[in-house]
């Protein structure tokens, strides 16, 4: 079922973000954030996205998942074992506001981390982490009107 993300009330949280395995064919990202459930503190997936940009972004790849997953063939592909963690800070921009842009990909079969599609060089961690219409991109610049409080260059 696919969720609408209430922006303002995530933005600037830190959050996780995922491609959606269900909405693959339309390159759509879930959102997970902290959440109280019944006095308890859980991730919980609080919506979904075409686009989004995070600050301060760290890749994970659960290893032992993704080695399920190659054992299972097509059917463990469906377990959700990458992700990136970082805090929301724009949801409603456009590719050219973001200079420099790398992109970057993950395939479970080919590597045991996300990497830069031109190079296959691992990536671990990028200033800034934006997904756009089911691409991935890093950078470590992003000059637009999207981000009012995080207009900012990094040399």
């Amino acid at each position: 079922m696919l969720k609408i993300l209430d922006f303002d009330k995530y933005a600037g949280q830190r959050v996780h973000l995922y491609r959606n395995l269900h909405h693959q064919d339309v390159g759509r990202f879930s959102i997970q954030a902290n959440e109280e459930m019944d006095g308890n503190i859980r991730k919980k997936v609080v919506g979904h996205v075409d686009r989004a940009i995070l600050r301060n972004v760290t890749f994970y790849v659960s290893q032992s998942t993704r080695t399920r997953s190659l054992a299972t063939g097509q059917n463990g592909q469906r377990t959700v074992h990458a992700w990136a963690i970082g805090y929301l800070i724009a949801q409603d921009f456009n590719l050219e506001e973001i200079p420099g842009a790398i992109g970057i990909r993950y395939n479970y079969k080919e590597h045991n981390s996300y990497v830069v599609t031109a190079t296959n060089e691992p990536v671990h961690r990028s200033e800034f982490f934006a997904v756009y219409d089911g691409q991935a991109f890093i950078t470590r610049a992003i000059v637009s009107p999207c981000c009012p409080k995080q207009l900012s260059l990094f040399g």
